[in-house]
């Protein structure tokens, strides 16, 4: 017969909450160590809090391999947009938004443009990450181009990428929490909204503030003529770099599967490195998985002495590929390891702190009181 498990208590949760609250405080903020090392060892805590109250290492087992399956699309997202920015690098579609918004965008106002810019993006195509990896990265070359404070512009292309990615029905962060809680999709958006649409207000006008008092170097306009320049030296500035874009946004609006459309637009941009710039399919695919380098540009462009770009430039293009994205994957499967709540197929359940009191109790402690089984021959045979 298997063991009764039985549910935390009162006083037990909340000792153990308390615990779990102040090592993440003190061991990420304070001691500095490492976020992975503070989840596995929180989750380690809280799969022995889970064994002490009945609960078995095949259940432990079992709710992380439903967790991870339950995010499986979402950390292939995070890869796909590593290869995203890797490709779209090698074609020259982010340097090309980068190109047109020295010319075209007010400095003052990009603050406020790099939080509106990215809200409306990660609306549409449902991520953050991509959004900020692509419109996020080349307002990050403008704010450098410019010599404009990129700590607040990063926090603007994030502030508007989470903004954005938060009320997005085609998000799977979104998606995900709905029905985690049994909710309508629409209904929770709706919800999020009484937070989300005030704080959006009060960064957009602390943004707009920021900008119009922006102290701007006498030799700005020069610098970002410069950077426009070289850019423009490095790549075939067309028209037809917008295409992975418009595959995004027409992906998104026609609500087709995320990781379907991020592939369609990275192999879109993979051809135009190749047909536009000039690369070899070996240097896209370098590209692509370990990530774009100015170094590349050599092999399609011969008259390139890469040592003499500027450094900020050359920091600013090589970024993304697919191994890029290890570090945030490897963030998110440490913290599977704290659970919301541990399940067993057999009757009986327990429940994680994280879980407790929403998660129902065992049915063995259930009313009504547990009574035991009829005989399987109930009634009995009358003798003869």
């Amino acid at each position: 017969m298997p063991a009764i498990q039985r549910q935390p208590g009162l006083v037990p949760s909340l000792i153990l909450l308390t615990a779990i609250a102040f090592a993440i405080v003190y061991g990420i903020v304070v001691a500095g160590l490492p976020t992975e090392l503070v989840l596995i060892t929180l989750g380690a805590a809280a799969t022995l809090f889970s064994l002490l109250h009945g609960g078995t290492w095949e259940g432990v087992m079992d709710i992380m391999g439903n967790k991870v399956r339950t995010a499986l699309s979402a950390l292939l997202v995070l890869y796909s947009i590593g290869i995203i920015i890797g490709t779209w690098m090698i074609s020259g579609t982010i340097p090309y938004f980068i190109y047109h918004g020295l010319e075209l965008i007010d400095p003052r106002y990009l603050y406020v443009m790099a939080f509106f810019g990215t809200a409306i993006v990660s609306t549409f195509t449902g991520t953050s990450w991509g959004s900020a990896g692509t419109l996020g990265v080349a307002i990050m070359g403008i704010a450098a181009a410019m010599d404009i404070n990129l700590a607040i512009t990063a926090g603007a292309v994030l502030s508007g990428a989470y903004f954005g990615d938060k009320l997005s029905p085609l998000s799977d962060t979104t998606i995900m929490a709905s029905m985690v809680v049994g909710e309508d999709l629409y209904r929770h958006i709706r919800h999020l909204m009484y937070t989300s649409l005030p704080a959006s207000v009060v960064a957009a006008v602390v943004y707009l503030i920021l900008g119009l008092n922006m102290d701007l170097a006498e030799g700005t306009p020069e610098a970002i003529a410069a950077s426009a320049e070289t850019i423009g030296g490095l790549y075939q500035l067309n028209l037809l770099l917008l295409l992975p874009v418009a595959i995004v946004l027409f992906g998104s609006v026609r609500k087709k599967p995320t990781l379907v459309v991020l592939f369609l637009a990275s192999a879109c941009a993979a051809l135009l490195a190749i047909l536009l710039q000039g690369a070899s399919p070996e240097a896209v695919a370098k590209a692509a998985v370990s990530g774009f380098n100015v170094s590349l540009l050599a092999g399609f462009n011969p008259g390139l002495d890469v040592a003499t770009l500027p450094p900020a430039l050359v920091s600013l293009l090589n970024r993304g590929g697919l191994y890029s994205m290890h570090g945030a994957v490897l963030f998110a499967l440490c913290a599977f390891f704290l659970p919301r709540r541990w399940r067993q197929p057999a009757s009986s359940r327990s429940c994680s702190i994280a879980a407790w009191p929403t998660c129902a109790p065992p049915a063995a402690l259930s009313w009504p009181r547990w009574r035991p089984a009829a005989p399987s021959s109930w009634p009995p045979a009358t003798a003869t």
